[in-house]
């Protein structure tokens, strides 16, 4: 009830971009290291980055670990040239859209090959998710004011779940997600030459 009762007193200051509304890596179709689309689009629309980027950010905890959320900030940051905004409370908010016991995600994670996620696992993992972004959330001023920073990068082995190369394209693939969030965000402007 906490986390339900912060969200709905925090003020949201960002501009509305055009959003995938549930991107997350079982949405995004991959050729290679290359991006080639997103899915399940019936979400998308209007709205504040921080409704995808909380979202990436949330996957990438349950799947591999705390730190990983803050790699696909740190890539969005950089795709996008500026600050993530609110990321707090976006990150409460894409905890809160996950069902209270992972429900279906345990099975949909396994048939992409990551059946070492278990249920309590994955609990274990979005709850600390939960409570990281209330802690942010508590240092951040009540009027949203100021974006919230993030500790500096860990390397990368401390978030690789297995040690293997295949953790760390894994890795790389949250981040590439992130530049995708980013990419969706403000349109690009078009040059008026034609070309």
């Amino acid at each position: 009830m906490e986390a339900e009762q912060r969200v709905a007193a925090w003020p949201v200051r960002e501009a509305d971009v055009f959003v995938h509304g549930d991107l997350w890596q079982g949405n995004a179709l991959w050729v290679g290291d290359a991006l080639t689309g997103l899915i399940d689009c019936a979400g998308a629309g209007a709205g504040p980055a921080g409704v995808d980027l909380g979202s990436l950010r949330c996957d990438a905890a349950v799947r591999f670990h705390l730190d990983a959320a803050d790699e696909v900030q740190r890539a969005w940051q950089e795709a996008a040239g500026r600050p993530a905004v609110d990321g707090a409370y976006w990150d409460v908010v894409a905890a809160l859209s996950t069902p209270p016991d992972m429900g279906w995600f345990p099975q949909a994670l396994a048939g992409q090959g990551r059946a070492d996620l278990t249920q309590d696992l994955l609990v274990q993992r979005r709850d600390a998710f939960l409570r990281a972004a209330l802690d942010r959330l508590d240092g951040a001023p009540a009027d949203g004011s100021s974006p919230c920073t993030l500790p500096p990068a860990p390397s990368r082995h401390a978030i690789v779940p297995d040690g293997t190369s295949q953790g760390a394209d894994l890795l790389a693939d949250r981040a590439g997600l992130a530049a995708a969030v980013a990419w969706l965000g403000p349109a690009p402007q078009v040059s008026s030459s034609g070309s």
